[in-house]
């Protein structure tokens, strides 16, 4: 796998938010499949590399 391409702190943290935001759609509208375990390991991996910065 590739390392992923570093982003300044506050971009990695609102990529995150994107993730997490767009799989809360998908949980909403009741969507199953593959799609909501795939955005939840994705968003697992990333948050492991990425630190949170404070709003």
């Amino acid at each position: 796998m590739k390392p992923l391409k570093r982003f300044s702190p506050f971009h990695e943290n609102v990529l995150v938010a994107d993730l997490k935001a767009t799989l809360a759609e998908l949980k909403e509208s009741n969507e199953q499949g593959a799609e909501i375990g795939e955005a939840e390991s994705t968003i697992a991996e990333v948050e492991a590399v990425v630190k949170p910065t404070e709003d």
